[in-house]
This record gives C-alpha cells, structure tokens and sequence, in this order.
C-alpha cells in the first residue's frame, strides 16, 4: 500500500546565476554547485557576469592567401617612425596585411615550415624579430622587406631558435642552434651597454649564456617576462630568473627566493601569456597560472582535459587576451581532431569561469587580439581556408550558425534525497531586442534516471521582471530589459537540472525552481 503523500506549501529558489564547466565532478561534490554546467558550449560568460550566446566571425582579408595556407604568427606593434603595423606568417612566407593590402615581405628570407611550427614574434628595439623554431631568425623594421638575421663580427651566432622573449632591453634567445648543434637547456642574450643599458640585438657576447636547470635537465619550452622577472617553462616546471648588472657584465640570476616551480609539466610556448596579476600557459594537467609571488595553481582543475581535449596536440596551444571581458582565450582541438584547432578554451581571471567555443565549419591555426577604432575583436587564422576571421562579430560564423548548448549540474534545492515537485523552472533573460528567440528547453530528472520533460520557449515576449527583486548575493537585480519565461512542467524529481539549446541570440541571467516538498520523503531522510 502507497505511502501518503503530503505537499507544503510552495517554495521558490534563490535565482542561480550560470557558471562556468565543471565537468570532472560528480554531483554530490562540495564544489559542484548547481549553477555550474557540466556542458556548455559557445556560450560567452560577459563582464555583466551574463551567460550570452557568443558572437560569430567574420573574413578578416578580402583575398584569399596563396595556396590557402594557415596563418602561424600574428603580430601588431606601433614602430616609432612607420606607426602601427600588421604583421602575418605562413609556413613559407612573411606579408604585412592591414585587411585589404596584402604585401609579401618574405624576400631572401629563407622559411621551409609546416602547419604547425607556431612563429614566436617579439618587438624589440623597434624591430619585429620573428622565429619559428627550425628556420633562420628574421626581422623586419616596420618597411621595406624581412631580413635574416645578422650579427656583429664578435657575436655567438646561432641560427634557429624555439623562443625569443625581450626581457631588461635585452632579447633572450631560447634553445639556439649553434653550429648545428642544439642546445635544448641553454638562453643567450644579446649586448646590453651597461652605461645606458642600450641593447645590441646583433651580438650575443661568448659569456653571455646560461643553461637553465642544467645541461642535462629537461628541455626548455618557451618563457615570458613579467614583474622584472625572466619566466622559463621546461618540460618539467617554471624556472624563475632575471638578468642582472655585475662587475660590468649582465648575468643570468635564478630566483631563489621564490625556487623553481614543480610538478606540472608545461607543454606549449604559444601559451604563455602574462598580465600584471599573472602569467597563463597549458600544462599537461590543465591550464596553469601563476602569481607575482610565485605560487601557481591549475585552474582548470574541474573540467576533463583528456576527455575535452587532443592531449598530443596540446603543444599546440595558442592564447590570446580578450581584456573587456577579462578572458584569455586559447585555441587547441578537440579529442579526435588531428588537423587544425576547433575549441576555444576561455578562463576567466575575475570569476574563474571556464567555458568553450567550438567551430563546427571552419578550423583554425593562430589567435591574436586586436582593437579596431576601438572595439575589440579576436583575429583568428582559417586552418586551411585561406583566410583570416574577425571574430566577436555579427551573429554567425561566417554565413553559419552558431549551435550553443548549456546544461547545468543536478540540482537538490539544499534537499539531497529528498523528492521533490518541480511547478515551474523561471528563466530571466535580458532581452537582446531582436524579436522572439526560440529555444528548445529540457528538465533532466534525477540525472536523466527519469524520464526527460521538454519543449520549445521562446524568449523576448514576456512582461518585464520586476526590478526591485533583490539576489539572494545581495545583488540588485538590475531591471531595464530584463525578462523572464514561466514553464510549468510538474515534474517529481530528488534532482533537477536542465539543458537548453539553440541557435537563436540570448543573453541569460539565471534560473529558479518553484517546488514543493514530499514531507514523506523528508522525515525519512532526516
């Protein structure tokens, strides 16, 4: 005989705003909240702290570049004379290109690369310096064609390298070739004049080297300068130093106030990128950050690295900065994608929300941030398409849809085996004026253990929510254009989440569940 069934009265939730993935725990987990998702695709966490369908891409060059090869370097840089300058590579050649121009300034540089050998691209003492890790080194002066390499008559003389990072008006020169020998654990620098500190990127002094963690360590990756500091990624950790003034030489100085950092392996030079409040790169264990005091951590912990990703082609890796919406962005491929990048990994440094953009038509080789009057955007290199994409732009990717989906960790209502009826799921959403949005809109009970309840919604035809409402964070909430959809879909569950997909523009604030207690359940657990 069935049990009675006795219902309070009814609840309604806090408003859960969305977060970032967490797709590595396993409800119930103490970190596992029920704003996170474990699913969320080409949504965009904005500086608004709303959860929006991201913007599309657009072609960025008018002409397609020759043999529709990738391109595997960007750099912009404003020269004291010639003013702000675009500069791209491909495996072979080096042009200049401002989106409608483009001039090849390969000339007698001599460049042999693959699809995948990243140029590293450093602006030093007015000069772009470029290398790709198997050809000669290269500079350009803001005019007229790329030269190789040149040194002075008493120069160390190298000819490949893997990195070139600008540290104290010196360039540092990681893993040179020397007489064809190369030297995987050893930096040169160039002349610096210990008068002026002037720098002489044409001679390398013969004293002028350093093997980093020893001859006989593992190899160098690549390295950044932040905080006055040479940062150096081995295979095995991050090997803080600097160079330094003594007895009228400059010499490499380890950190050891703060010590090599250990135990994470770093994996891509074209990672690393630095900011005042930290450095970024991706390690086999995640993305890694580490702090001006030298503590560093894997923030990207939550989410299944091996499952999300191509761990073979993690060296691949390239990050860029989105400053606006205080993301870094680095684009790597999916598990199974061998060719090209197809993900865009973002971590936000302000929240700590991890999500992920996919492009489903066209792959991508190289990332950079730019602004353009202004706004900002993110340049992104077609893989094999021949072109490069302005992306953060429009509400397509290049003339295809953008699929977005979220779906959001089980949800107990602080009630763990306790069932429970859900009346109705409240979405707010901030209208993004554009007419009604249609979304396809599905309850997961009890982690998909019970049967799914779905339907189409549309958003954008409901009365404005009422502005005075207050979070339960103590956030106001912020009124002006926001909406909300009732669905009512009377569902029994211990859990709820849901998942939400579409193709539609949206812009979403969060969720409340409207419920209704079983007490019967309830004094059982209790």
């Amino acid at each position: 005989m069935a049990l009675p069934v006795n219902k309070t009265s009814l609840e309604k939730s806090p408003i859960y705003r969305l977060k970032g993935l967490k797709d590595r725990l396993v409800y119930p987990h103490p970190e596992l909240s029920p704003e996170n998702c474990i699913v969320i695709s080409n949504i965009n966490f904005s500086e608004k702290n709303l959860a929006s369908s991201r913007n599309g891409y657009e072609k960025y060059n008018t002409t397609v570049i020759p043999s529709s090869e990738p391109a595997v370097g960007f750099v912009e840089e404003e020269f004291a004379t010639h003013g702000v300058k675009r500069l791209f590579c491909t495996p072979d050649k080096i042009y200049t290109d401002d989106g409608s121009t483009r001039t090849d300034i390969t000339s007698s540089v001599s460049l042999s690369g693959s699809n995948d050998e990243y140029f590293m691209l450093d602006f030093v003492q007015d000069k772009i310096v470029g290398t790709n890790g198997k050809d000669n080194c290269f500079t350009w002066a803001g005019t007229g064609n790329a030269a190789a390499f040149t040194f002075s008559a008493d120069s160390t003389v190298f000819t490949t390298a893997e990195d070139l990072v600008e540290h104290n008006n010196a360039l540092v020169v990681l893993v040179p070739t020397i007489s064809s020998s190369k030297k995987n654990t050893r930096i040169l620098w160039s002349d610096v004049n210990t008068k002026d500190f002037t720098g002489d990127i044409t001679r390398y002094p013969s004293n002028s080297r350093y093997e980093i963690g020893g001859e006989n360590s593992s190899p160098i990756i690549g390295g950044v300068d932040n905080w006055g500091k040479l940062w150096i990624a081995k295979k095995d950790g991050i090997y803080p130093g600097k160079l330094e003034y003594n007895s009228g030489y400059i010499e490499y100085v380890p950190d050891e106030e703060v010590g090599n950092l250990r135990g994470f392996h770093p994996v891509s030079k074209t990672s690393l990128v630095a900011r005042p409040e930290f450095i970024f790169g991706i390690a086999r264990e995640g993305g890694y950050v580490i702090t001006p005091e030298g503590k560093f951590s894997i923030v990207t912990k939550d989410i299944d690295f091996q499952d999300t990703f191509n761990m073979d082609r993690l060296q691949y890796a390239v990050s860029s900065i989105r400053e606006k919406e205080h993301q870094v962005r680095v684009l790597m491929s999916s598990a199974g994608n061998t060719t090209g990048h197809d993900l865009i990994l973002s971590w936000d440094w302000e929240t700590g929300d991890v999500s992920i953009d996919k492009h489903e038509t066209t792959k991508m080789s190289y990332i950079s941030n730019y602004f353009v009057s202004g706004v900002e955007f993110d340049l992104l290199a077609g893989y094999s398409s021949g072109f490069m994409y302005k992306s953060n732009t429009g509400t397509d990717d290049d003339g295809a849809s953008i699929q977005w989906v979220i779906e959001t960790a089980p949800n107990d209502l602080g009630l763990p085996g306790v069932e429970k009826t859900i009346h109705n799921v409240v979405l707010f959403y901030r209208d993004v004026g554009t007419g009604p949005q249609s979304i396809d809109f599905q309850l997961i009970r009890d982690e998909g253990i019970r049967g799914s309840r779905s339907r189409t919604i549309e958003l954008g035809t409901d009365l404005q929510y009422d502005e005075g409402h207050t979070y339960d964070s103590a956030l106001r909430y912020p009124g002006g254009g926001n909406d909300r959809k009732v669905w009512g879909c009377n569902r029994t569950a211990l859990t709820a989440g849901f998942k939400i997909t579409g193709s539609s523009t949206v812009s979403l604030v969060g969720y409340q569940l409207w419920y209704t207690v079983d007490d019967t359940t309830a004094n059982t657990a209790a």
